[in-house]
């Protein structure tokens, strides 16, 4: 007989851990050989792996908000008005595409700016520049005491992955998670954040003040720039 055993030795962890052990459960619930599920958990537990390692490589403050940004807009907006699949195969943040969000309908660029500041940060030239009309999506979050009932990337999370009702999605889910670099870090309990507001804007292909990789000239490779919020008010959609 096969026997496996995972021990959890940080009890912080407990709430995930519960979860990995779910999602082993859940990998082998219609396998009836031994050796078939020890190769299915041995898979599943090398994809949960990075998520627990102990790693000296954190993310830094700013990319934990963008992450945050990305994972609110895929659990409140594109799972419930797209399905989990759709969803889960439009999200192109951690793939480092040009959109953060493109399926056959429309495109979707997530921003996450601190509360308060005036512009937002546009990376690249093609992250707003499409022959289609696109959807720039801007969460506010402020920055808040470790004591706050607020928002955590880890119990953020945790949330969607409770949402995902098969063991692709999870795997899935867990892959672009490792392109971000994120991990159940104790850190990140730590950073906790209050939404105070999130924007939408409509990028239509006429109007809307962004740069057009047509329009410049070719010995300009790569260009940033910052959009006044107070500009791009009347593109904003209800």
């Amino acid at each position: 007989m096969l026997t496996l055993r995972f021990s959890l030795e940080d009890n912080n962890l407990l709430e995930y851990f519960c979860t990995f052990c779910q999602d082993l459960l859940d990998s082998v619930r219609m396998t009836n050989d031994d050796e078939t599920a020890y190769h299915i958990l041995r898979s599943r537990y090398y994809s949960w792996r990075q998520l627990f390692r102990p790693d000296n490589t954190r993310m830094t403050e700013t990319e934990i908000m963008g992450l945050i940004g990305e994972l609110l807009f895929l659990k409140d907006y594109m799972i419930p008005n797209r399905g989990i699949d759709v969803a889960l195969d439009s999200w192109m943040g951690p793939e480092k595409t040009h959109k953060d969000f493109s399926d056959q309908q429309d495109w979707f660029e997530v921003k996450t700016i601190s509360f308060g500041k005036e512009s937002v940060r546009i990376s690249s030239i093609e992250q707003l520049d499409s022959d289609i009309d696109g959807t720039l999506v801007v969460y506010e979050l402020e920055k808040m005491s470790p004591s706050f009932d607020g928002i955590r990337i880890n119990q953020l999370v945790n949330s969607i992955i409770a949402l995902l009702v098969n063991v692709h999605q999870r795997e899935t889910f867990i892959a672009k998670l490792q392109l971000f670099g994120f991990d159940f870090s104790n850190e990140n309990d730590n950073l906790v954040f209050a939404l105070k507001n999130m924007y939408k804007y409509k990028v239509d292909t006429q109007d809307f003040p962004r740069l057009h990789r047509s329009l410049l000239p070719n010995a300009i490779a790569r260009a940033q720039y910052e959009l006044l919020l107070t500009e791009i008010e009347p593109f904003k959609l209800n």
